[in-house]
């Protein structure tokens, strides 16, 4: 009993909204103040920070893939500028046994959320799209049912999405289908149609595979792509740079960003955004792993010579970059200084064409529940910056997604409600015939945090509140009463051992 107790306050500390980290762990002082970090409530994603979408009505959209009974689940979370409170979290879209990941998911100026995903085997598996109006993206029901748009994807989970202008979507990822290689699809009417998958880069070497992508686009309609390929051992080999042109017809040849010249070299997780009329990539290479910048005022013709910006070292993922009302571009990337080694997640910023000194969101000594990584970062209203990352560790209790925020000196831009939809999506079609090599998705039934709770036996996060309250229960009574004293094989009990958690 003692230690059904220890645990119940355990989930009971966990749940709490948000959990600043105490001790000598140091946030952004001078120039900038940050908020003090917190722990986004009820994030069980131990890996990654969410994927955030920005609408301009004052909310951050947040999207991740965790682990549910039974198989994964697309979880959708908000945050709001103005309160800076997080929404509870809502299982949109449920997977069976196998892998699955999101890839990415764009806001259009219509106020609809286009998402794409994979879902397949271990060596297999294809990319798969959904829609939504965001002001409903809180519902399950109110997305349209997956549609396969590229068959054969893998060996790899690896791909992204970006809207290129008005019905506009363009999709990028690993795939097999003439070999392993970098494979592109798109549509022109918003995602109700798309277009066969195109080759856009084939790996020249066995053993070698695309991964990392990173999509933007820019003013004149153009598409640009960066990416590394990773060899048998996980290590990025190459960095390289493509470019859509803006009637969607053709991709360019590949550029060599930068290579690797010995095997100790960390290399790879480029980033690319567009800015006025130039193009910004960030990237780690060298050994220790630095970052570097590169720019390209011709898009991405020519570019110049790798800039290394600052003093910090380690791998850490992909650099954020992001730009706000006045088109100034803002960094925030994990590293640590050297001497005497500090960990951290850092800010900068582009002034002048000089990248500003970096400055912790948070920093302190690396230790077992602490190592900040791996972030993805918005600008919301134009003048809020959110920031969020994850953890280079593996503890389940101690660790999850993180996130701070910044106001900026920067106009805040006027507000557009989102758009009320009248009725549900119908399903979306795609062009491709292939075969699915595997079931698809399907949309969880039912609405977590809007009142309905239609198809409870559907929803993995219904179903451990559902769990957990008969367990509180006993506990309740064996303080009481203390006459219980047996176990008891509850439906919470795994969920107190320490298996997936749910909502």
């Amino acid at each position: 009993m003692r230690t059904g107790i220890t645990r119940l306050w355990l989930i009971l500390v966990l749940s709490l909204p948000a959990l600043v980290i105490p001790g000598p762990l140091a946030r952004a002082q001078g120039a900038t103040t940050w908020s003090s970090p917190r722990r986004i409530p009820a994030y069980y994603n131990l890996l990654k920070a969410p994927t955030l979408v920005a609408d301009q009505n004052h909310t951050v959209h947040a999207f991740d893939a965790e682990k549910a009974a039974g198989g994964n689940v697309i979880v959708y979370r908000r945050w709001s500028a103005v309160s800076g409170d997080w929404s509870a979290p809502v299982d949109i879209l449920l997977f069976g046994e196998g892998l699955a990941g999101m890839m990415g998911v764009q806001l259009d100026d219509s106020g609809r959320f286009h998402m794409i995903f994979y879902s397949g085997e271990e060596t297999q598996g294809n990319i798969y799209y959904t829609w939504a109006y965001a002001a409903n993206a809180g519902s399950a029901a109110a997305w349209s049912e997956p549609a396969q748009i590229a068959p054969s994807a893998g060996p790899l989970v690896a791909g992204a999405l970006v809207a290129a202008g008005p019905g506009r979507l363009v999709a990028v990822y690993t795939g097999l289908g003439q070999g392993v290689g970098v494979y592109a699809v798109h549509s022109a009417d918003s995602g109700q149609t798309w277009s066969r998958p195109v080759t856009v880069d084939l790996a020249d070497t066995p053993g070698l595979t695309p991964v990392a992508f990173w999509l933007t686009g820019d003013t004149q309609g153009r598409v640009h792509a960066v990416w590394h390929v990773a060899n048998e051992g996980g290590q990025g080999e190459e960095i390289l740079y493509a470019r859509l042109s803006a009637d969607l017809a053709a991709w360019s040849q590949p550029i060599l960003l930068a290579g690797r010249e010995t095997d100790l070299e960390n290399m790879g997780w480029g980033s690319i955004i567009s800015v006025d009329d130039r193009l910004i990539v960030a990237y780690q290479d060298s050994y220790p792993a630095t970052r570097w910048v590169r720019q390209s005022a011709d898009g991405g013709e020519t570019w110049s010579e790798p800039v290394r910006p600052f003093p910090y070292v380690g791998g850490y993922e992909y650099t954020a970059l992001v730009k706000d009302s006045s088109n100034v571009v803002h960094m925030v990337l994990g590293n640590r200084l050297p001497s005497p080694e500090t960990y951290g997640m850092w800010y900068s910023k582009l002034v002048d064409g000089v990248w500003t000194p970096l400055e912790p969101i948070i920093s302190g000594p690396g230790r077992p529940d602490f190592g900040p990584c791996c972030p993805r970062a918005v600008v919301s209203q134009g003048n809020v910056l959110l920031a969020t990352w994850a953890h280079n560790v593996n503890n389940e209790y101690l660790t999850g997604a993180w996130y701070a925020y910044l106001h900026l000196d920067a106009p805040e831009l006027p507000v557009v409600p989102l758009a009320q939809p009248t009725a549900w999506p119908a399903l979306a079609t795609a062009t491709p015939t292939a075969i699915m090599a595997s079931p698809a998705p399907t949309r969880v039934v039912g609405e977590v945090n809007g009142g309905s709770t239609t198809g409870k036996a559907a929803n993995p996060g219904t179903n451990v509140y559902l769990a957990v309250v008969p367990v509180v229960i006993i506990i309740l009574a064996v303080l009481a009463v203390q006459q219980l004293r047996r176990s008891r094989d509850e439906s919470g009990r795994p969920y107190l051992a320490g298996t997936p958690k749910r909502k």
